[in-house]
């Protein structure tokens, strides 16, 4: 009877071991978590003061250089600033919705990540007469994002969906996202006039897109030549890792 209740007291207390290694890592996931959403809150708070009080600013500007137009009988130009006023206002506008959308917790899944990123190139080129394709691997779909992932996920395309419009002079832009084995490969690729990738061409466009990657903690490769096009590859592990 005492070896049964020795070997008990054994069981019990290898278990109550247990069972505190489990809490306590189940602690540091959750410290982990909530260091990573108040980081990201942070981050959000940033941008939204950044993009307001800049737009806010430039507003200001605006107004008084239409104001000094208007009195020097200027009328075409201080429309011109009125043009440019209007659109950094849409812009900020534009972003305010993004950011509305990213920390709904609703839009987690990639399918709803998917549907907002083929909407917006869809609206991007259509009114310039660009074809837009894109394809999402039906694997993918029930998948989620974090949303820090997310929003870095939908930016860095974002961004390379407008350089596309902006300066491809193509006729066909691709976004393609699917997976392969263990990687998460995203494409976006045109037909367009291409370019030589140097200093010149590292502006804040692909060096925030080289940011966004990183921060996912997948690679970004730009593969481009002067009359032949450009593709953007990201590769990332899948699952992810994040």
């Amino acid at each position: 009877m005492d070896l049964f209740l020795i070997k008990l007291f054994v069981v019990i207390n290898v278990l109550s071991v247990g069972v505190l290694f489990y809490l306590l890592r189940l602690s540091r996931k959750r410290y982990s978590l909530l260091k990573r959403m108040e980081a990201m809150r942070n981050r959000i708070a940033r941008d939204l003061h950044d993009d307001i009080g800049a737009t806010l600013s430039s507003i200001s500007f605006y107004c008084e250089a239409i104001t000094r137009r208007i009195h020097a009988n200027k009328i075409d130009e201080g429309l011109k600033v009125l043009d440019k006023m209007g659109v950094q206002s849409r812009e900020m506008i534009e972003n305010m919705n993004d950011i509305v959308w990213m920390v709904n917790p609703k839009n987690d899944k990639m399918d709803r990540l998917f549907e907002r990123l083929e909407d917006y190139g869809k609206s991007l080129f259509t009114s310039q007469g660009i074809n837009f394709i894109f394809y999402a691997d039906p694997q993918l779909l029930s998948s989620t994002f974090a949303m820090d992932i997310r929003k870095d996920f939908y930016l860095l395309c974002k961004e390379a969906l407008n350089n596309a419009a902006k300066y491809a002079q193509c006729s066909t832009v691709e976004l393609l996202i699917k997976k392969k084995g263990k990687e998460l490969i995203t494409i976006i690729r045109d037909d367009g006039m291409g370019f030589v990738l140097n200093e010149d061409t590292s502006g804040n466009g692909l060096l925030n897109m080289q940011v966004r990657a990183n921060h996912i903690g997948g690679k970004l490769v730009i593969d481009t030549k002067s009359g032949q096009g450009t593709a953007i590859s990201f590769v990332s592990s899948y699952p992810p890792n994040w």
